[in-house]
């Protein structure tokens, strides 16, 4: 039921952008890729929820989820390399919130800082840091955009720094960018955090 709620949310919001768009367009084998949104360049947009599953009854996990869904989205294409953006669109159908801070660490991977006797480093991503997205790795989605379930809400835009197909600056003028990067300071990583996405109320959408 989540997966038609959170498409059929998603596809409102297009319509209010007036934008045109097929569904589920097969790029591999019988797999598809939910919309394929039609411009210059054209964009690629897959659905996936956060959900609450059955050892997170206290909360969730958005950073596991995030991963295993850029993981998914990714395998969908297997060998082929689209020439347009690809992003994976996530929706908040958990019984908690999560922040920017776990998105980022979806992405590039986890942070820590090294402790002395005197004190420590600045936190950062590590180098070896189980990051999804490298120079080498995931290339072909362009990001992560978390939708709000409210259409006019406050939906946040994750680039890729490492993607083959950007998303150009014409596309979502409304949205918020946030940008991630490997070395991104530790006021930076702070700040983040302060990027809310609630849960969507289910019954509302019944």
């Amino acid at each position: 039921m989540d997966a038609k709620i959170s498409e059929g949310l998603f596809a409102s919001y297009l319509d209010t952008l007036q934008l045109k768009y097929r569904r589920h367009v097969l790029v591999r084998d019988a797999r598809n890729v939910d919309f394929l949104i039609e411009g210059s360049p054209s964009i690629f947009c897959d659905v996936k929820e956060i959900r609450t599953g059955e050892k997170e009854s206290q909360g969730i996990d958005a950073y596991a989820h995030l991963r295993d869904d850029l993981s998914d989205l990714r395998k969908k294409f297997g060998p082929s390399r689209p020439r347009t953006p690809v992003l994976l669109v996530s929706v908040n159908f958990s019984g908690n919130l999560f922040t920017g801070f776990s998105v980022a660490r979806a992405m590039l991977g986890d942070v820590g800082a090294e402790f002395f006797a005197d004190g420590r480093e600045d936190f950062h991503h590590l180098p070896r840091g189980n990051a999804s997205m490298t120079p080498f790795h995931h290339t072909l989605i362009s990001g992560i955009f978390v939708f709000d379930c409210e259409l006019t809400g406050e939906h946040a835009l994750f680039q890729n720094p490492y993607a083959t197909n950007p998303i150009p600056a014409t596309w979502f003028p409304l949205v918020r960018r946030v940008e991630v990067t490997k070395d991104a300071s530790e006021s930076s990583l702070k700040q983040l955090s302060n990027i809310i996405f609630l849960n969507c109320d289910k019954k509302k959408f019944k």
